[in-house]
């Protein structure tokens, strides 16, 4: 009884400090981009699969290592599609293409696999947003890049 006790929080624990190393990344790579190029409110693409693909080659790319990318097809994410944690199905879930439309997915060399896709504010409730007008990005994250498939 023990053992599968702490064998879950010794799991838990590599996740909580993967997600924290990610988050990290991230949040320096998009503060490079606001040192060089102004506000998000300039920056952040619309909600199209061309706005987002310039973005990140223009805007983000610059500042991560990354080994490989694909924009909107498959190749990058998980070979079975995306499951939360809670068992469910993602609500943009388009199996092993990714999470959501006009998607850029690329994988770091830390061996995480990323997807950056946007929105316009209409969806912003849904992400539990305060956001009257204007686009935003959502960043999904699979902290076990290739080898399992749990966001």
């Amino acid at each position: 009884m023990t053992i599968p006790a702490l064998t879950a929080k010794y799991r838990s624990k590599v996740a909580v400090t993967q997600l924290k190393k990610m988050y990290s990344v991230m949040s320096q790579a998009l503060l490079y981009t606001v040192q060089e190029d102004g506000d998000y409110s300039t920056t952040i693409p619309y909600d199209s699969t061309e706005s987002v693909k310039s973005w990140y080659y223009d805007t983000l790319k610059p500042y991560l290592k990354i080994t490989n990318e694909c924009i909107n097809k498959a190749g990058y994410w998980a070979d079975t599609g995306t499951k939360l944690l809670n068992g469910n199905t993602p609500k943009w879930n388009n199996g092993n293409v990714g999470i959501g439309l006009g998607i850029v997915v690329f994988n770091t060399a830390d061996g995480y696999s990323v997807i950056i896709d946007s929105f316009a504010s209409g969806d912003a409730e849904f992400w539990g947003a305060d956001i009257e007008s204007g686009n935003f990005i959502v960043i999904y994250v699979d902290i076990n890049g290739k080898k399992s498939r749990m966001l």
